[in-house]
């Protein structure tokens, strides 16, 4: 039978070995970190959101009752014409 040489792991060899598991373990973090947003992402999307609300509510609100005139004034009109005839 031959006997198994037995290797020592020079302090290189260890060296390696720490520096691929520390990659593999910021590769692996890095992973997990992309996964969600951030609280503050959420919060400024949010905030954004308002503002842009906040801006645009009121405008639609004034087309919209704006319309609603002029569909009145038109409707109102067409009863006016056919009362008369």
């Amino acid at each position: 039978m031959e006997k198994k040489k037995r290797t020592t792991k020079t302090a290189k060899d260890n060296s390696k070995t720490i520096v691929k598991r520390k990659t593999t373990i910021k590769k692996e973090t890095k992973k997990k970190a992309k996964k969600g947003f951030t609280l503050i992402e959420l919060l400024a999307v949010i905030i954004v959101l308002g503002v842009v609300m906040v801006i645009s509510v009121p405008n639609v609100m004034n087309t919209m009752n704006t319309a609603k005139k002029k569909y009145l004034m038109i409707y109102g009109e067409r009863i006016l014409t056919l009362a008369q005839e």
